[in-house]
């Protein structure tokens, strides 16, 4: 089965890419959770035209890439998985884990340093949020993300599949949380337990003073009306991001994780939070 899968590893990238899309396109259409301002193929030329620039860019400058160095890692004995003996679920998890730890905190580390900032930005000023936004990067930025997942590769050992496995997650899941859709509140409680949803992302992508001072006026809100917490404003909140100094971002980002925190606790305690009416 393994072999299998790796045999048919670019046939595996293209449908899932393509499936997961057209689902998510699809149910854009049938049940967005915001308004779209800027017409569809305005901006799926330019976000679809600049995946395909980065895969090119990724496959003339890299002669080998994730799944391949995997398979020769563990053809020559490569990686502390390779160089230790560990049975092939717990590696498979272990791969899974170590992978996504290692994207999590390269993307930490785009946020804070202004140099990767700037590479990064490009993600954050699209004009609107969708789909399509979950594949907008820097082909300078996709670049030093290979070459730091061949580097994790390399020294970690991870059986190829688990490799394959990770990058067609990777792929998927950025499209869903990035997708203009409708998730009943209920739903979407449940799935931030595993997940990140679009609602739960969406806020990433509001320009960094803009939402604070939302949230803040969200806690006061839940303050002083303890029936509902009513977030209308983030259907009329502009996505796309100016130059934000990598600083003020990262004191943003405690601060409205805390009022998160906050207003979560508040609701949960004093009422419901009644989302859905909002955004019509």
């Amino acid at each position: 089965m393994t072999d299998l899968f790796l045999a048919n590893e670019p046939l595996i990238r293209i449908a899932f890419f393509l499936g997961i899309l057209v689902a998510m396109a699809a149910w854009e259409v049938a049940a967005p959770r915001r308004r779209r301002e800027i017409p569809r193929l305005l901006r799926w030329t330019s976000n679809l035209g600049v995946v395909v620039v980065d895969t090119i860019l990724v496959r003339l400058t890299f002669p080998i890439v994730a799944v391949g160095l995997a398979l020769l890692a563990e053809e020559r004995g490569w990686g502390l998985l390779n160089i230790f003996a560990t049975p092939a679920w717990l590696a498979f998890l272990v791969s899974l884990l170590a992978l996504d730890l290692a994207i999590y905190l390269q993307h930490v580390m785009f946020h804070a340093v202004p140099a990767l900032w700037r590479l990064h930005r490009m993600h954050h000023t699209d004009l609107e949020f969708d789909v399509t936004t979950g594949l907008r990067f820097h082909p300078a930025e996709i670049l030093l993300s290979m070459g730091i997942k061949l580097a994790v590769v390399a020294a970690l050992g991870p059986p190829a599949v688990a490799v394959l496995v990770f990058e067609v997650l990777l792929n998927a899941t950025a499209m869903f949380n990035h997708s203009n859709i409708r998730i009943p509140l209920d739903l979407d409680q449940i799935l931030r337990l595993i997940v990140v949803t679009p609602d739960m992302h969406r806020g990433r992508h509001i320009p960094r003073l803009l939402l604070f001072a939302g949230i803040a006026g969200a806690v006061l809100w839940a303050g002083l009306n303890r029936d509902q917490l009513d977030p209308a404003a983030l259907n009329v909140w502009l996505i796309g991001l100016g130059i934000w100094a990598p600083v003020v971002y990262v004191a943003l980002y405690v601060a409205e994780t805390m009022a998160f925190l906050v207003a979560g606790n508040w609701v949960a305690r004093n009422g419901s939070c009644r989302m859905e009416a909002s955004f019509q």
